[in-house]
């Protein structure tokens, strides 16, 4: 069960240099590189844009490049005044609605407590500039190389080689030649090859490696007998030079990056320790009868997707409130299991055939976490992840979605038969009135010649969608006009006029076209889909006309909302800096 802590204590560690999003300031950038600002001296630059519209595929959603870094800015800056507003609004003090991210939150808040009470003992710049005062120095080593036996061997074989290593170094101790002995002794090819030199030990190896940690802090001439994992080393130290290094505020990053890496398995070792010592297992008490209640729910199907919580509710509901467990800090029953799945630690939705041990384990571990979160909260630590900068991916998300949930969904209109019919009166002869249209796949080829290999492929029986698993979809429309238009606004509908003359499942001959850079490039087509034009009855949309309702107001609403962030966060948009976006590669 110690998986679920590491998977959260390491996914912040990996992820610490992630795009954040819109938390720049304006005076630490390259004005070359800010392609919007906006309220509190905030910026976006090119980078965090980019990887933005990467992440969330607008370069897939929008096949001109200008539509997607456009569309791309304007909802990262809209996301991120809703975020904003969400705190400005009081919202992030309401408990219902927040209720839902509460385990989000208090997972970043113990990774955030874990980085700075044990990984933060390390990595902060008093302790970088300690390490830069030696990070001059490099210190030259030879050595002679013992292997351990292979794996399984016993521990009196071991001691002969550990034995035999010591032997080597009383002979050096007594003035043998230590080339002469590496040429007798080492079982590395490589120290053999150079006259058993090292490769220079500088300040990186001291810190992320055991061995270079020694090795550099030792004086010349020392010679040990150092133990690793697969050897046992007779090292002597040959020479300490000085070597040149650039300013601190240079390398500053680079000396916390490898500090970070250094001591990462100290601080979750020294973590762990500290976690197991908050509940004293002499204490522990359990309820073997309502454990096996609990393993016997959890047989159900998915039943930590979602079940859990209306069947404790229910056992609760029926005063069926049973003790799990009594130790030395409380007690855990339904009602605190309950919220400890709710608000702390959830088992995996795939959780089958669980067994007694694995459940008190994970009860355990939410427990320790509980008590964790309530000391990082003692030290007032939310307000570092829990704000509309947070780093954390999954809030910035949940953020978004619960403002619109408040301050969007919250205001359409009920959906009463009589608004619903009204809606449908207002609304016949535009949104229910079916227009003719066309769904067209599109391979697209950079000449004829492999456009007319892959239609000879699909002539000798190879499916459309298989020949290069990659292709567009198109949608096109003809209004009551008999104008043919693209399904998304601002898209040329190039093959519209092709598409309406195909019957489903056409396959096309190769077409040349212009694309949007005037390069000839050759298209395939298929029509997958007709939807013949039509005028609609309410009874033809009366199972899809609530969605319809409401999706026509969140737009509405969606609208306003975002006129209004504007107004309120002022952005401005450097047309210069995105220009030059759109002409790089």
């Amino acid at each position: 069960m110690r998986i679920f802590r590491f998977l959260i204590l390491l996914s912040t560690f990996l992820l610490t240099n992630i795009y954040v999003g819109c938390k720049s300031s304006e005076s630490t950038q390259d004005k070359s590189n800010i392609v919007a600002k906006y309220d509190g001296g905030h910026t976006v630059t090119t980078n965090e844009l980019y990887k933005f519209a990467e992440d969330w595929l607008y370069f897939y959603k929008f096949k001109n490049k200008s539509d997607a870094l456009s569309n791309a800015l304007n909802d990262l800056l809209v996301d991120q005044f809703k975020r904003m507003d969400f705190f400005e609004k009081g919202l992030d003090k309401d408990e219902k609605l927040i209720q839902g991210i509460n385990r989000i939150i208090n997972e970043e808040l113990v990774t955030y407590y874990f980085n700075k009470e044990y990984i933060g003992k390390y990595v902060n710049e008093e302790y970088a500039k300690k390490i830069y005062k030696i990070t001059d120095k490099q210190v030259i080593a030879k050595q002679i190389v013992l292997n351990k036996p292979d794996s399984g061997a016993t521990q009196a074989q071991i001691n002969s080689v550990k034995e035999k290593a010591l032997k080597i170094k009383s002979e050096l101790d007594n003035g043998s030649n230590f080339d002469s002995l590496v040429i007798k002794y080492s079982q590395d090819k490589q120290s053999l090859q150079n006259n058993g030199y090292m490769p220079p030990v500088g300040w990186k190896q001291s810190i992320i490696d055991p061995l270079g940690n020694v090795i550099f802090s030792l004086n010349k001439n020392d010679v040990r007998v150092l133990n690793d994992n697969n050897a046992f080393r007779i090292v002597k130290i040959v020479e300490i030079n000085k070597v040149p290094v650039e300013p601190f505020d240079k390398i500053k990053k680079d000396i916390m990056s490898y500090l970070k890496n250094g001591y990462y398995q100290t601080s979750i070792d020294e973590y762990e320790k500290d976690e197991k010592g908050l509940i004293d297992k002499n204490s522990l008490k359990w309820n073997e009868s309502a454990i096996k209640q609990i393993i016997k729910w959890s047989d159900e199907p998915n039943f930590y997707k979602g079940k859990y919580e209306e069947t404790f509710k229910n056992a609760l509901a029926n005063d069926n409130n049973k003790t799990i467990l009594t130790y030395n800090k409380g007690i855990v029953d339904y009602k605190e299991y309950l919220r400890l799945l709710d608000n702390i630690l959830i088992l995996p939705s795939s959780t089958n055939n669980l067994k007694e041990d694995d459940l008190k384990k994970f009860i355990l571990e939410a427990i320790r976490t509980d008590l964790i979160v309530k000391k990082a909260d003692s030290l007032d630590l939310k307000k570092n992840i829990f704000n509309p900068f947070t780093e954390n991916p999954a809030l910035k998300y949940q953020l978004v979605i619960l403002y619109n949930k408040a301050e969007i969904d919250a205001k359409i209109p009920d959906t009463t038969d009589e608004a619903l019919h009204k809606f449908f009166k207002e609304n016949e002869n535009t949104m229910y009135y079916q227009l003719e249209k066309r769904n067209i796949f599109e391979m697209v080829f950079p000449n004829r010649d492999e456009a007319e290999n892959a239609s000879k492929k699909i002539k000798q029986g190879i499916p459309f969608e298989k020949v290069t698993g990659r292709y567009f979809v198109w949608t096109y429309i003809k209004d009551r006009n008999g104008e043919i238009k693209s399904y998304q606004d601002g898209e040329k509908p190039v093959f519209g006029e092709i598409a309406f003359k195909m019957k489903e499942s056409e396959i096309s001959e190769p077409i040349s076209f212009e694309d949007e850079n005037n390069q000839t490039k050759y298209a395939i087509l298929k029509c997958f889909r007709i939807r013949p034009e039509k005028q609609l009855t309410y009874n033809d949309v009366k199972n899809s006309i609530t969605e319809d309702f409401k999706n026509y107001y969140r737009k509405i609403i969606a609208n306003d909302v975002e006129k209004e962030l504007k107004n309120k966060y002022h952005p401005e948009i450097f047309e210069d800096v995105l220009k030059q976006m759109l002409s790089s590669k």
